[in-house]
Formats: C-alpha cells, sequence, structure tokens
C-alpha cells in the first residue's frame, strides 16, 4: 500500500466519524472521542500504534470524565491531576527516548 492510500485510511474514517457528530450533535465529549479514534487508526495504519496510544488513552479519558457524575467531586482536582500525570508521562518518554 502506498504513503498516500495509508494516509487516506485515517481521513476516511475522521470524515465519517464527522458526519456522525454533525447529525447527532453530540459534539462535546464526541470530538475528544474522535480524534482518539483518529490517531489510533493513523498509528495503526503507520506502525506507530504504541506512540500513538497515549494521547488517544488520555483523550478518551477526558471524553468519559465528562459522563461520571462525581458527587460533590471537585474536577478542579480531576483536570490538575490528569495534566500532572500527562506532563510527567511526557517527560518520562522524552528522556527514555534520548537515554
Amino acid at each position: 500500500m502506498t504513503d498516500e492510500a495509508k494516509n487516506n485510511i485515517p481521513v476516511g474514517v475522521f470524515l465519517i466519524g464527522l458526519a456522525g457528530l454533525v447529525m447527532t450533535h453530540h459534539w462535546w465529549p464526541g470530538i475528544l472521542f474522535l480524534v482518539a479514534i483518529y490517531m489510533i487508526t493513523k498509528g495503526i495504519v503507520n506502525d506507530d500504534f504504541y506512540s500513538r496510544l497515549l494521547p488517544a488513552a488520555i483523550l478518551t479519558a477526558i471524553g468519559v470524565s465528562t459522563y461520571i457524575d462525581f458527587a460533590h467531586f471537585k474536577m478542579r482536582y480531576l483536570w490538575s491531576g490528569l495534566f500532572l500525570v500527562l506532563g510527567i508521562l511526557y517527560l518520562s518518554t522524552a528522556f527514555k527516548k534520548s537515554s
């Protein structure tokens, strides 16, 4: 399969998902799930699935967290903790690659 054909697969998946978002009007958090699916599809097609798995998982976690009703839980703690963990993970992967 040519590189152009490989690039067309994730774009096609994204456009089909975008059509679904337009029809259902579930923009939030649907766009997060759609970008995560796009990243995973692009990773599978380009044989770098694991490098795209962490950002896709984070987007999915953010999307799922919008559906969860935390009883009297302050969302700022969730978001700040999520961004803290995300930053540490990205820094650790950067140092791991340079070693």
